[in-house]
Order: structure tokens, then C-alpha cells, then sequence
């Protein structure tokens, strides 16, 4: 459809018919409101579609607003996961450091570490 408007405000107010016997010429008359009714049906379509996009860009915010709230929430329950993997892995190096040398006094007080209940 051609979305080029045919009348402007100045040409419908400016408008004249031409005069005939029964007042205006009606063919005249019909061609000009055939025009208006063009145009109106590009408004209408115009409307719509920015009815449309509106909805969408308000569907489009919501969905923004929501998955900017699920990331926030994500990265802090990150950040303590990785705060706590950090602790967790150096507690168990700890541990294993501290299991060795307890292990290596045993074998220096003549025990088997692996035989002890």
C-alpha cells in the first residue's frame, strides 16, 4: 500500500468545487472524499502499527526489567560460590598438608598410618 499521504491541511481547507446546476459537481465531490479515505486508511494502519510497537517495546522493558534482576541475583550467587570454592580449596590443601606430616610421624614412630583404626 502507498503510505504517501494525497492532501495536506492546506489543500482540504482551500478546497473549491466546481459549481453545476444542483449545487457541486458530484463526480468531483466523490473523487476528492475518495482521497480522504485514502489517506484515513493510512493513519488507521500508521495507529495500529504504533499501537503495536508500543505493546512490544512495554513487553520488551518488562523482559529487560526481569532478566537484569535474574542476572544481579546470579552474579552474587557467584560471587559466593567463588568466594567459597576459593575457601574450600585452601582448607583442603590445608588438610592434606596437615594429614601428611601426621602420616610421616607415624612412620617416624615406627605405626602404619594405613592400619590404624
Amino acid at each position: 500500500m502507498n503510505k504517501t499521504l494525497n492532501l495536506s491541511y492546506n489543500k482540504i481547507l482551500n478546497k473549491e468545487f466546481s459549481p453545476n446546476r444542483k449545487g457541486y459537481s458530484s463526480h468531483e465531490v466523490d473523487e476528492f472524499l475518495d482521497l480522504i479515505l485514502q489517506d484515513y486508511t493510512i493513519f488507521e494502519n500508521i495507529i495500529k502499527d504504533y499501537d503495536s510497537l508500543k505493546k512490544d517495546a512495554k513487553k520488551l522493558k518488562e523482559e529487560n526489567k526481569r532478566l537484569e534482576i535474574e542476572n544481579a541475583m546470579l552474579k552474587k550467587r557467584f560471587e559466593g560460590i567463588k568466594e567459597f570454592d576459593n575457601k574450600a580449596n585452601y582448607d583442603n590443601l590445608e588438610l592434606y598438608k596437615r594429614i601428611s606430616k601426621l602420616e610421616k610421624a607415624l612412620y617416624v614412630a615406627g605405626v602404619d598410618p594405613t592400619k590404624v583404626k
